[in-house]
């Protein structure tokens, strides 16, 4: 069995290196969450029983997709709850513990070297939006805050996995 995947996360009393950040992200998401749910069945009733749809229900689909992902980044990150696949594991259960550390902090070093590349690339795209006021096809909603909403997720999500690193290699308290 492999070490656990977030050294910064306490999974039983839900607190993580973003302290009150994560609630606050959590109440977001779980907003954004319900609101498309409220969206898809006035739209789907809407759609079959009246003959109306919501307008712009797709459009609004998908910026609220794009507002619930990259919200819960972060604790995602923070958690170590990202999908991932243990092509190492058989082979890293017979390494040493310093090399099982390395491995996770050379895993780590690559997500964050990802996810800055993605931050980055995604304030780059929310500047080029803005500059030409880029917006929805239907309901002209500027999109470049969404832009920008996601590069700030995806940089606390590089500054969480930055901490995770830095957690790996500081002695546990009970060693000499």
């Amino acid at each position: 069995m492999s070490e656990p995947a977030a050294p910064l996360a306490d999974v039983v009393t839900g607190r993580t290196v973003l302290g009150p950040l994560e609630l606050l992200l959590s109440l977001f998401a779980a907003g954004t969450l319900f609101a498309l749910m409220v969206l898809r069945c006035i739209d789907v009733v809407g759609r079959y029983a009246f003959n109306a749809p919501v307008p712009g229900a797709s459009e609004l689909t998908g910026l609220g997709l794009a507002l619930l992902i990259f919200a819960t980044l972060p604790i995602v990150t923070a958690y170590g709850e990202h999908v991932s696949v243990g092509l190492l594991e058989l082979v890293s259960g017979r390494f040493s513990r310093y090399t099982r550390r390395l491995e996770r902090a050379i895993l780590l070093a690559t997500s964050l070297a990802a996810l800055a590349l993605m931050a980055w690339r995604l304030w780059i795209k929310g500047s080029e939006l803005a500059s030409y006021g880029d917006g929805t096809s239907y309901l002209n909603i500027p999109v470049a805050p969404f832009a920008y909403f996601m590069s700030v997720m995806t940089a606390l999500a590089v500054v969480v996995v930055a901490l995770q690193i830095a957690a790996l290699f500081r002695k546990p308290s009970g060693d000499a």
